[in-house]
């Protein structure tokens, strides 16, 4: 079950086109876990901090999110992707696949953010190899991540249409 929230403007087309690629890639990578996802669009995300969009996870209890399992930092359920708006559909379809690829490599377990007490910091491992100090074209799944997002945005659209 996957459940899509937003926060920011956006129009209904692309709303729909963010929910049915998020059920999409939940139904092909994920389709078994309950997942919340928040977008978060922005105006002033690549201008503030440099990213066209990123992932993030949050830790869920029972009471916030009831229907979702109780989650930590090495199994997730509930994320907040954040998106700069004022892109063309197939750059935003693109954005948004490369982002749901993190979703899934973290809600699979191969992603995982274990906070180091000793160090006051998350380290990040990819299938159980720390990556934190890697630099981000060399992370794997980042690499993973870019070889998926056009594959992703091809067979939705080619998904729509034989629905249309």
């Amino acid at each position: 079950m996957l459940l899509v929230d937003f926060e920011g403007r956006t129009n209904l087309i692309e709303r729909g086109l963010i929910r049915g690629l998020s059920q999409f890639v939940a139904d092909k990578y994920f389709p078994r876990h309950k997942v919340h996802i928040l977008f978060k669009m922005s105006s002033i995300l690549e201008e503030n901090d440099g990213v066209e969009g990123d992932t993030t996870w949050e830790y869920n209890d029972k009471d916030d999110e009831p229907f979702l399992p109780i989650s930590n930092d090495s199994r997730p359920r509930c994320f907040v992707i954040r998106l700069q708006k004022g892109y063309n559909t197939e750059t935003l379809l693109t954005l948004i696949a490369h982002e749901l690829v993190h979703v899934k490599q973290y809600v699979l377990g191969d992603l995982k953010q274990i906070y180091n007490k000793s160090q006051n910091e998350f380290v990040t491992f990819y299938k159980s190899k720390n990556v934190s100090k890697m630099e981000y074209w060399k992370q794997p799944f980042e690499k993973e991540a870019y070889r998926l997002q056009d594959k992703i945005v091809k067979e939705y659209l080619k998904h729509i249409n034989s629905i249309i």
